[in-house]
């Protein structure tokens, strides 16, 4: 873990703040051009060299957040009987402050190198590496080698980038179950503009879910096709599939819990307590269609957990989520190679009458951790946003979630009859 004092944090992030929006709010100026260089703004700071050999793009992205929860008496009561904080209150942070550097080498070596200030605010907390990796664009059908922490191939809505989803977390089953970022290596290709598959073994590491194996890994992939595709992407279909299978050397024990789509909220809603496991099995099922302004995407995930003998029969943990968006102002979700991609306003927001892109969207997501002997619990959630994208590098987002758990009997926590928690949250975020 790299350490910073706190002052040195402040300085260095509100000198790179400073830029950013200096850059972002007056981008049509900036370019500047050498006999072999070229440096520029293009919805990111950007170098290129003039045979194209050597690129180098300088992002990154701020994340402020706010939220207001509130809870039935019956959910903090049982929260608090099991030793957990309250779920509700009032608060702030920075989820995510991110700076990145990436960019090609002689044209077939490429890199990227992220880290993250935003654990710095936080007690104890430090500087943390998010995305880093080398890979070699090898030119045949082979596709393209990646080596490097980065996010295994799973789930469409685990795998595009927290700067272009819809909300502003990830559904509560997603974030549970895909395996996030790994140490690893894969093998990537985009048959055409239609296909893409990605597949690689990865260790496992720290987050959701949490092995006490460190020597444990995992195999995981995930393709997707585009069956409909016209006006430049502005109307499409994707389907996809995602596999992952946890290999384990010796007694392994895992665990899955979860917040409700808020990051702020203080406890976990649902929580299967430790289990004794020699391995799982993850496979996920993904769609999504764009009609111009109006879009809909849904996944399911079905997760197979192979406990250990004498521990208990095997059990099947599953979630899935549906959702659907409507841009307002006329623009559409942008798709690239497999996710989705950054939403450009067909007019900028500016006190000259520019509104920005406004977007309205709904979804239901379900986590069910219940099975067996197990009652981990069952989490629901709806949440409504509404997203204002002032240019196409600033964006402020306003979620209503409404959380609703029930049939959990775990780490101490007893909910029997159906609780819930509301939550207010905004977040200003600023990413190029």
């Amino acid at each position: 873990m790299i350490r910073l004092k706190k002052g040195l944090t402040l300085r260095c992030v509100a000198s790179m703040a400073l830029l950013v929006l200096s850059l972002t709010f007056h981008a049509p100026a900036f370019c500047a051009e050498g006999e072999d260089l070229r440096f520029y703004w293009d919805e990111g700071l950007k170098l290129d060299s003039a045979d194209k050999n050597f690129r180098l793009r300088i992002g990154g992205r701020i994340q402020a957040d706010w939220a207001a929860i509130a809870a039935s008496d019956g959910l903090d009561s049982a929260l608090e009987a099991g030793g957990q904080e309250p779920i509700e209150g009032f608060g702030t942070e920075f989820r995510r402050m991110r700076i990145n550097f990436q960019g090609d080498i002689y044209r077939d070596v490429f890199f990227k190198a992220q880290i993250d200030f935003a654990p710095a605010f936080e007690e104890g907390g430090a500087v943390e590496p998010k995305d880093v990796y080398v890979g070699y664009h090898t030119g045949t059908d082979l596709g393209d080698v990646m080596l490097g922490q980065y996010f295994a191939p799973f789930s469409l809505e685990a795998m595009t980038s927290s700067n272009y989803i819809t909300f502003m977390e990830r559904s509560i089953g997603i974030d549970v179950m895909a395996p996030s970022r790994r140490m690893g290596a894969s093998l990537f290709n985009g048959a055409g503009e239609r296909l893409t598959w990605q597949a690689g073994a990865f260790s496992t590491s720290e987050g959701e879910p949490d092995y006490d194996n460190e020597d444990n890994w995992f195999a995981a992939g995930r393709m997707t096709f585009l069956p409909w595709l016209e006006d430049d992407g502005e109307r499409l279909a994707h389907v996809g599939a995602s596999y992952a299978h946890q290999f384990v050397s010796g007694d392994n024990e895992i665990r899955y819990r979860a917040r409700p789509e808020a990051h702020l909220a203080p406890s976990r809603l649902v929580d299967t307590d430790t289990l004794d496991a020699d391995g799982s099995d993850l496979a996920g099922l993904e769609a999504a269609l764009v009609l111009g302004p109006l879009s809909f995407q849904a996944e399911y995930v079905g997760n197979w957990v192979h406990r250990d003998d004498g521990a208990g029969d095997d059990l099947y943990l599953q979630s899935y989520y549906a959702f659907v968006s409507w841009f307002l102002t006329g623009e559409h979700r942008v798709y690239k190679s497999g996710v989705f991609s950054r939403v450009s306003p067909n007019n900028n927001f500016s006190p000259q009458g520019g509104m920005g892109a406004w977007e309205l969207a709904v979804r239901w997501s379900s986590l069910d951790l219940n099975s067996q002997d197990v009652r981990g619990g069952k989490l629901q959630d709806v949440t409504a946003g509404v997203n204002w994208y002032l240019n196409p590098n600033t964006r402020v987002m306003l979620n209503y979630v409404h959380a609703m758990v029930t049939d959990r009997d775990s780490d101490g926590v007893v909910i029997d009859d159906r609780e819930s928690a509301d939550i207010v949250q905004m977040r200003f975020q600023v990413d190029w």
